[in-house]
């Protein structure tokens, strides 16, 4: 896992008690993986980008790198309307960094579509077609996708896998999104949900239970 937008926009609080560490690293076999807090336009702290380039180094050891955070350094769409992509400083400053350590693979997300292709010296990937609406009517790039990965020796394969999303009425569609935020919502802020139950139950309190009692 790792943070989108979504989730620090006012949600951080239910992010880190759902799932923990914003950015984080781990191996496995002969790869390592770093999980980055990509969340922000503007780009990442000094405390996360400090502890990436130490993490860097030590990805050295392992024979493939592959880099996992949510907005992409660049927009993969030339002129777009939406701006999808860092501050061009910091995408800069992070495209030399991930150059020089030469990672097998970034994946982002943010643009609701696939895209892949190098910046600078570094393949990407954008995958953000896991459900939600997608950014644009192109069929080459906007559809719902998943990217399986399989990693064999020195050799790496990705391949897209095109999916359907399942049908559903506006309002059923509707309901369900609607659940989903206020589930969440009460997540992040049990403490302003706690306040206002409680205001309820002294109001029900004071109107129905002790005028039955007078």
């Amino acid at each position: 896992m790792v943070p989108g937008n979504h989730e620090t926009e006012g949600m951080s609080s239910a992010y880190y008690y759902l799932f923990g560490r914003a950015y984080y690293a781990f191996s496995f076999k002969n790869s390592y993986f770093l999980m980055l807090d990509g969340s922000h336009e503007t780009g990442m702290g000094a405390a996360e980008f400090a502890w990436l380039k130490n993490r860097l180094k030590i990805s050295q050891k392992f024979q493939h790198v592959f880099v996992f955070m949510h907005i992409p350094l660049h927009d993969p769409i030339k002129d777009s309307i939406v701006k999808a992509q860092f501050d061009e400083p910091f995408a800069s400053k992070l495209q030399n960094l991930f150059d020089k350590y030469k990672i097998d693979m970034i994946f982002t997300a943010h643009q609701h579509g696939y895209f892949t292709g190098k910046w600078g010296k570094t393949p990407y990937t954008v995958t953000g077609g896991a459900g939600a609406e997608l950014g644009g009517e192109d069929k080459n790039h906007f559809f719902h996708h998943y990217v399986l990965v399989n990693v064999n020796g020195s050799q790496v394969s990705y391949k897209v896998k095109q999916v359907t999303k399942p049908t559903g009425s506006l309002i059923d569609e509707f309901l369900h999104n609607l659940k989903e935020f206020i589930s969440m919502y009460a997540l992040a802020h049990w403490d302003l949900f706690l306040t206002l139950f409680g205001l309820i139950y002294l109001f029900v309190y004071n109107c129905i239970i002790i005028k039955k009692e007078d």
